[in-house]
């Protein structure tokens, strides 16, 4: 049956290296992986499955395919709209958001008969990992939406500085490599120096000035791809050593239990490990297996709903517990995941979808005056 399997799928060519708006089908099947852990992760798998990696890996993707999209938009009209990148953005990722703020909320007072506004607000103005971190949470089901925050800092800062440095790509690339030393640096002084983990012991883990590494790691490949000798040498990480390697430092992050390592190297060693899996596994010509597994269709569905899915997951799982409490693990993965499927997908089609329309013709409408390049429908955060 497996080979029977294996036989039908379809070679599936590489995708360029050099950066266009293509739709890459091969990312929505690496945010389907991404999503599944971080899901099963939260539903009560934590202790053996690495939920925190799949945030990890949504954050390479992010940035890999922000700067891919930036880089397009400058190769073909000579500058980047930053006005109208912030348009998709808010078209993109406030819809859903706002629709399950406003659900959680009103459910929230059903149960207490009071908002908390701060949480609210945080949430919504993207703040909520530093609320979380220094004031506390009230609404336990907006937890996740910290990651959320991670990525509109980044956001909000890369396309200026982007614009700025796309005219030396080479030099930029090396001011992204000093960064993540920064980043990394910076994560062993708050733990060995300040002594973080004592008194903050999430700060590592859900700060952006903690965490942006793991967005620019995903840049840097976009941006060695783009120039010239460093396309050569993403060409020479396509290889099955490379792969290979990838995936022994990876098992080494998840294998090393110390908390120290945890919060300070593994976040620079899984970028550094994803960025030849992902020259594998979207570049590399004897890799199409990869592209083909990771392009089946269910996958690439998850991948297109992943974005609502974590929105919704969380508050699902915990709206189930108020009920349940005492729920055992394969009566909540029986339930919550075919609950979470469903509103997500719900999410997606009726909420996400209309506003994708709305962002086409926004670029429609702006195409004559040279904005802005198409993105392609499934970019998430």
């Amino acid at each position: 049956m497996f080979e029977n399997a294996m036989a039908r799928l379809v070679p599936v060519p590489p995708y360029p290296l050099s950066s266009d708006s293509s739709y890459i089908a091969s990312l929505d099947g690496l945010r389907a992986l991404a999503i599944g852990l971080v899901v099963v992760g939260h539903i009560g798998l934590g202790d053996v499955v690495p939920g925190g990696f799949g945030v990890t890996v949504f954050f390479f993707i992010s940035g890999f395919l922000i700067t891919r999209l930036l880089i397009a938009e400058h190769k073909k009209y000579g500058r980047i709209s930053i006005v109208n990148f912030y348009k998709r953005r808010i078209l993109r990722l406030a819809p859903a958001l706002i629709v399950v703020i406003v659900v959680q909320t009103s459910i929230f007072y059903v149960q207490r008969g009071f908002v908390p506004w701060g949480d609210v607000f945080s949430a919504l103005f993207y703040f909520y990992n530093y609320y979380k971190l220094f004031v506390g949470q009230q609404m336990q089901p907006l937890a996740s939406l910290w990651s959320l925050a991670v990525e509109e800092h980044y956001y909000f800062v890369f396309p200026f500085v982007f614009s700025k440095g796309v005219q030396n790509l080479a030099r930029f690339s090396l001011s992204i490599v000093a960064l993540c030393i920064l980043v990394l640096l910076w994560r062993f002084i708050l733990v060995y120096k300040l002594d973080i983990l004592s008194t903050i012991g999430d700060y590592p883990f859900d700060a952006t000035d903690c965490r942006i590494d793991s967005i620019l790691f995903g840049a840097l490949l976009s941006l060695v791809a783009e120039d010239m000798i460093g396309a050569r040498l993403a060409r020479r990480l396509t290889t099955w050593f490379w792969f290979a390697a990838g995936l022994g430092m990876l098992l080494a992050t998840f294998i090393i239990r110390s908390e120290e390592f945890r919060q300070t190297t593994r976040y620079t060693i899984q970028g550094l490990a994803l960025i030849p899996l992902f020259s594998c596994s979207l570049f590399g010509t004897q890799f199409w297996i990869v592209r083909a597994l990771l392009e089946i269709k269910p996958l690439v569905w998850l991948g297109k709903i992943s974005y609502s899915l974590y929105l919704w997951h969380f508050p699902i799982q915990y709206l189930f517990l108020f009920f349940f409490p005492s729920a055992s693990l394969f009566f909540r993965f029986a339930v919550c995941v075919p609950a979470m499927l469903a509103v997500s997908s719900l999410s997606y089609y009726l909420v996400e979808q209309p506003f994708i329309g709305l962002r086409r013709r926004l670029h429609n409408s702006n195409q004559s005056a040279n904005a802005v390049i198409q993105e392609p429908q499934t970019e998430t955060s």
